[in-house]
């Protein structure tokens, strides 16, 4: 073993590994333990428990045309112990970078680089990074904000100088690198306005020089401002106006320096805007074009197709996906496998699989009838109802009522077939992240329920409308990164929306679960099951969780009914690693549960 500064190096197995010299045994091999078979996909980190401090494990692989082909060899030097060099470099120099814990390579015969990584100390709490703040921008933000917004990026400009001062170029400056944490507690005066800690990453590029060029500094600069204007141009809420702010951040009052920064990054951005508005690569404003004008064609050509027709199309487009589309083929086997065990075939479990993938592509279609719907002056006569005596048991509460619904069947067109029954909806989406798109498919599907409302900032939506006596109606069937709970979906646990649940528990709202099948080409029925109400008592989280669960259990009920038309091709049990923790609870809590019956 040899000592190197604050950092020892040993062989275990076939790892060659760097770590810190405080670093425990135990964190050590928490940290190597599984490394050598893990997989992660490039650009991503892997969360490791090591002794009680949560590490990230970041593994190397080659992204582009050489990804498939090489993986995790690499030539000349290591990656890993280059960047675990300049993070203790940048750390004594006073850079906000993460705390290296550990850096490890196995290296072949010829000299190849494989199975490498760094591990670094989490950033904690509440770090995201500086897209992942911008895209989440709220867009009437207050005064307040938009000074936390200033002072974020004028800190970005000064990480960046000092990291420059220390004799570090990062090569590979861009807004998914750049992290933000909030203030820890206790560290900022009550009153205060704590701003956001800015952290740089991902220095496995980094050059190191005794004084970093001017030129080199103004290259590093331009980097990071082309890829505020190629978010920019993907609709992120970022513009010219916090580039300016990263200049003055970092060159203070030197207004040469500034202007020969922000004309290079000008001729960086100009040399790049073309080819990227013409590419079709993904979030370029040539495919986002794409996609608003292909979409809008197709809907319109397919308004005045025949319903058998549009049927037919949607059938074999389903084919062809299931056939070609060996992820979603493969998730989609998955999950049956998941839900039905040995009680199905594995040919019947393809039937089903497939039929689904001809189901979601019909449901798409669906946009294109809902026209007719909104324009029907008595209910349709294609569409039938089964519970309707449900709906009528919930509104005769004399409140709100809440439908909660999931991708099964044509769920499109059931609030569009209920508002001409007399229960209109307000419905909360997910748009998609193309803006226009986003807004057209709104204005369809306002042409079916009372109002439609963005996911993201609805929360004053839904108390104006609760206020207002109006219906709500929801899609409860989606994994949750963030957000939700975790509660049985078809017999295992999955991350669950519960707003339904915590609007039951706090207004006393009843629940609705249902769903709209297709019977036919141009055949519907909607199914509703009784309502919902939570429990008496108990505590309000434990109240709320109960309601999830119940609808969870009810619109499985109708999943199992009719499988064929729902989308099994979605990640409904993906467990993400920051909530492993909160799945790790929710089986305790059922296994005591379990014990206690």
């Amino acid at each position: 073993m040899t000592k190197d500064g604050a950092f020892e190096e040993i062989r275990t197995g076939p790892f060659l590994v760097r770590f810190r010299a405080d670093l425990t045994p135990e964190a050590r091999a928490a940290l190597l333990e599984g490394a050598a078979g893990s997989f992660v996909p490039r650009g991503r980190g892997e969360r490791v428990q090591a002794a009680g401090r949560l590490a990230i494990r970041k593994h190397y692989r080659h992204g582009g045309l050489l990804g498939p082909l090489l993986g995790r060899f690499h030539l000349g030097r290591s990656r890993a112990f280059a960047e675990l060099a300049a993070l203790v470099l940048a750390r004594r120099s006073g850079v906000p970078v993460p705390e290296p814990l550990l850096a490890a390579c196995a290296r072949g015969r010829l000299g190849f680089g494989r199975r490498e990584f760094l591990a670094t100390e989490a950033i904690q709490p509440g770090a995201g990074s500086l897209l992942h703040y911008l895209t989440r921008f709220p867009e009437d933000a207050g005064p307040e904000k938009q000074r936390e917004r200033a002072n974020v990026f004028a800190d970005v400009g000064r990480a960046v100088r000092t990291l420059h001062e220390s004799g570090i170029h990062h090569r590979d400056l861009h807004l998914e690198n750049i992290l933000l944490q909030e203030p820890l507690p206790g560290t900022f005066a009550p009153g205060s306005h704590p701003s956001l800690r800015v952290f740089l990453l991902d220095f496995d590029r980094a050059r190191r020089y005794p004084i970093v060029p001017c030129a080199v500094r103004e290259r590093a600069l331009a980097r990071l401002l082309r890829s505020i204007a190629k978010w920019a141009m993907q609709e992120v809420p970022v513009g010219r106006t916090d580039m300016l702010r990263i200049l003055r951040g970092y060159a203070g009052g030197d207004k040469d320096f500034i202007r020969r920064a922000w004309a290079r990054a000008r001729r960086k951005i100009a040399w790049h805007s073309p080819r990227w508005r013409l590419s079709l690569s993904k979030g370029s404003p040539g495919r986002l074009a794409l996609e608003y004008y292909g979409t809008r064609a197709f809907l319109g050509v397919l308004g005045f197709l025949p319903a058998r027709f549009r049927g037919a199309v949607a059938s074999l487009a389903g084919f062809l996906t299931f056939r070609f589309d060996s992820n979603r083929r493969r998730r989609a086997l998955g999950n049956l496998d998941l839900v039905y065990g040995d009680s199905l075939t594995s040919a019947e479990k393809r039937r089903i699989a497939r039929a689904s993938f001809g189901s979601f592509l019909h449901a798409m279609f669906d946009f294109s009838v809902l026209e007719r719907f909104a324009r029907a002056t008595s209910p349709p006569s294609e569409v039938e109802i089964e519970g309707k005596e449900n709906l009528e048991a919930a509104r005769k509460e004399g409140r709100p009522l809440v439908f909660v619904t999931g991708h099964l069947g044509a769920w499109e067109i059931a609030p569009a077939a209920l508002r001409t029954h007399g229960f209109p909806f307000m419905v909360v989406v997910r748009p998609p992240q193309n803006r226009r798109l986003a807004e057209y498919l709104s204005r369809r599907r306002a042409l079916g329920a009372e109002n439609v409302v963005p996911k993201r900032g609805a929360a004053r939506f839904l108390l104006a409308t609760i206020r207002a006596g109006q219906n709500l109606g929801f899609l409860a069937d989606q994994a949750q990164r963030h957000e939700g709970i975790f509660a049985d979906f078809l017999g295992h646990p999955a991350t669950s929306v519960d707003t339904h649940g915590i609007l039951a528990v706090r207004y006393g709202l009843p629940i609705v679960v249902g769903a709209c099948v297709r019977e036919g080409s141009n055949r519907w029925r909607i199914i509703l099951c009784p309502p919902i109400h939570p429990p008496p008592d108990g505590p309000r989280e434990s109240r709320a969780r109960a309601v999830v669960q119940a609808a969870n259990d009810a619109f499985g009920s109708l999943i199992r009914r009719y499988p064929a038309q729902y989308l099994w091709s979605h990640e409904r049990w993906k467990i993400y690693k920051e909530r492993q923790a909160e799945l790790d609870a929710f089986l305790e809590m059922k296994a005591k549960a379990a014990g206690q019956t």
